[in-house]
């Protein structure tokens, strides 16, 4: 039968067609680019950044990003890319960027390691293959070349060659200019005949692949030449050294610099501790203190752990105007003049703010000026003054507000976390399972006060807390602006989520933990696996190392009373042996060399379960190649708690030991994993 229709009917018809072949034509548009999807991956020691360009990009819910050493079988997931739709300027240069991609990182990976990267959007996948970057290391091809004092560096500065290790004897050097520099791999290392004995009033560096350990600047700072595009320093590298009354401790300016286990003191709290321009650079380990900013700036791929930054005049942190995969984790910030971590601006994000703990600022913890970008603000804790202006700038789309403890001090009049214009829960990638020390009937201000209540009813904070009746059980140090705060500890059964599972957080996979039991818990610190460690660490030859609280360091005979509890046999490879004798345990770390194709399969070993044992403590991974466990044993019929760690190095296994008699376990599991967390590099001198 002949079909009839109404000109209605035909122009219905012809607009269905119409949107059929738009649709049609879209979704061959998009496979088009999904075809053509390329990832640029940068490194840095233990982090890698992700972007991925693209000009129809789909919804982060179809992107997966993944690795796997290279090697492995397993893939792993890595925390979902942000989605980053933006446009601003260099702060450099002022030259504009229209930003569309993909922009992600992937944490805690081994130094030096080879790792596979695939990203996979809505079902295009691209495949790369890179390594994260070595911790400093030379390989010299000569002996030592000794200098005797100012005069004779400059003399020769034109002998030296990649790979030297040049040692200077005591005295007061004045002003240097770093002109001889190594090769990518194999810098030139300057240190001190004696440690603690060479002075310079400021130094300049003019050159790359150079790196400096063990000195004292008194007065000058020290400083890199950026002039783009051309004069800029790359890989350079700062260690243990002792800056003291400079105006400015550290410019970093250049690509890849490295600042470790340094103690910066500024001058009547001007200048900054350490101020970066350009990228991928890292910042370990380092006391920063009386200077205006601890530190500033730096463009993008940008990893700042473990640091203690305290007593200084303006903001803790300001990774102002940066761009991507600007990495903040594990450092303790406290007393700053004003603002603990500044967004102003965030230019796309994604920055990652993690396990960090903040107190004592004069003003807000968290300053949100302007910028757009999404934020991952995951499990710190916070003590809070004063609320947080523009708080509804920390909700972007696509960003991560969750499993923070966050107190308001006592002296708050507001009672409240911050204020702001209303936001949107639905873009929020997730903001929810934190835990609120304030004011039962009000937690944050956006058009109007939110309560706990009325905050799940527009669709946040499903599995969120309010413990103002318990805020004497926090844990909050008496004196939040003067001294240094103890951590703030979690109270005991606060985890992440009351049904107990660490899968209730979607999509933070490689970012949330490490924690014990089924969920972390919530804030900074989990309960059992000791505090990470801030601030410079001690070192011996090839090894640096954290001494937690009531341990020494020993020769080999303190170790004879311990045999009992399973203390090792002294090896040539031992590094370290800490012992505390209130508590009846010990600590042995030992090296053993092994091939690159060994190094793996030993680490596994040691961390292998034993047959028909269940360990106390299972194992627990603080980064790929660095774990540790607690098992029981018996030696010689006394039941002992042992402790069992292992961290993959260059050329072997670290492996580590440690006992205490059964019943004293909880008054040393803490000090045992604080230990371990302080061996996050590896370390060669």
């Amino acid at each position: 039968m002949p079909v009839s229709y109404s000109p209605l009917k035909r122009g219905v018809t012809r607009m269905i067609c119409l949107l059929f072949h738009l649709v049609a034509w879209q979704a061959i548009c998009d496979a088009a680019d999904h075809k053509s999807l390329k990832i640029q991956v940068d490194p840095t020691v233990t982090c890698l950044s992700i972007i991925c360009d693209i000009d129809n990009p789909v919804s982060t819910s179809q992107v997966r990003l993944s690795f796997r050493r290279s090697g492995e079988e397993q893939w792993r997931d890595a925390v979902t890319p942000a989605l980053v739709q933006y446009s601003g300027k260099e702060k450099t240069s002022g030259s504009e960027r229209q930003l569309s991609r993909y922009a992600g990182s992937i944490f805690g990976l081994s130094p030096g390691t080879e790792y596979d990267v695939k990203l996979d959007v809505a079902g295009t996948q691209a495949l790369t293959t890179t390594m994260t970057r070595y911790v400093p290391v030379v390989r010299p091809s000569r002996e030592p070349i000794i200098v005797r004092n100012a005069d004779d560096l400059v003399a020769k500065q034109n002998i030296f060659q990649p790979g030297d290790v040049v040692l200077l004897k005591p005295g007061k050097y004045g002003q240097w200019r770093v002109s001889t520099g190594g090769a990518p791999g194999n810098p030139i290392l300057y240190r001190p005949l004696e440690d603690g004995t060479v002075e310079f009033s400021g130094i300049r560096i003019l050159t790359d692949d150079v790196w400096l350990d063990g000195f004292n600047v008194v007065g000058g700072g020290v400083s890199g030449y950026f002039d783009l595009p051309d004069k800029i320093q790359e890989r350079v590298s700062l260690t243990r050294l002792v800056v003291s009354e400079a105006e400015y401790a550290v410019n970093a300016w250049g690509e890849e610099w490295f600042v470790s286990d340094c103690v910066l003191s500024g001058k009547n709290k001007r200048g900054e501790g350490i101020e970066f321009r350009g990228s991928g650079h890292v910042a370990g380990f380092n006391d920063i203190s009386n200077v205006f900013d601890g530190i500033s700036y730096g463009e993008r791929n940008i990893d700042i752990h473990n640091n203690a930054v305290h007593d200084l005049a303006d903001d803790s942190i300001e990774p102002d105007y940066a761009w991507d995969n600007y990495r903040i984790w594990e450092n303790r910030f406290w007393n700053a003049g004003h603002n603990g971590i500044s967004f102003q601006p965030i230019q796309g994000g994604p920055w990652y703010l993690l396990r960090n703990q903040i107190t004592g600022n004069t003003y807000n913890p968290i300053k949100l000026r302007s910028g757009k970008g999404a934020r991952f603000f995951v499990g710190n804790t916070v003590v809070a003054q004063r609320a947080v202006q523009n708080f509804d700038r920390f909700f972007h789309p696509d960003g991560v507000f969750a499993n923070n403890l966050w107190c308001v001090y006592q002296a708050n009049g507001d009672g409240h976390l911050g204020y702001g214009k209303q936001v949107d829960p639905l873009k929020m990638r997730l903001w929810d399972y934190n835990r609120y020390d304030v004011v039962p009937n009000k937690i944050v201000k956006l058009n109007k006060v939110f309560n706990l209540k009325s905050l799940r009813e527009i669709g946040y904070e499903r599995h969120g807390y309010v413990i103002f009746a318990r805020r004497s059980a926090s844990n909050i140090p008496g004196d939040l602006v003067a001294g240094t705060p103890r951590p703030i500890l979690p109270l005991p059964g606060a985890t992440l989520d009351g049904a107990g599972t660490s899968d209730a957080i979607t999509g933070l996979a490689n970012l949330v933990g490490p924690f014990l039991d089924k969920a972390p818990d919530i804030g900074a610190f989990q309960l059992g696996l000791g505090i990470p460690w801030t601030g410079p660490r001690e070192f011996v030859p090839q090894l640096a190392f954290g001494v937690p609280t009531g341990w020494t360091r020993e020769l080999p005979a303190a170790l004879k009373p311990y045999q009992g509890l399973g203390a090792p046999r002294i090896k040539p490879g031992t590094r370290v042996i800490l012992v505390n004798e209130a508590k009846q345990s010990f600590l042995v770390a030992t090296f053993t060399p092994h091939s690159a194709s060994e190094k793996w399969k030993m680490f596994e070993q040691y961390m292998a379960n034993e047959k028909r044992q269940k360990n106390i403590v299972p194992r627990v991974d603080f980064r790929d190649g660095l774990a540790a466990k607690v098992h029981p044993t018996t030696i010689k019929g006394r039941r002992v708690a042992q402790f069992v760690g292992a961290r993959v190095d260059a050329g072997g296994v670290l492996s580590i030991v440690g006992g205490v008699p059964l019943k004293g376990l909880e008054s040393v599991q803490d000090d045992w994993f604080t230990f371990i967390r302080s061996l996050y590099y590896p370390w060669s001198i």
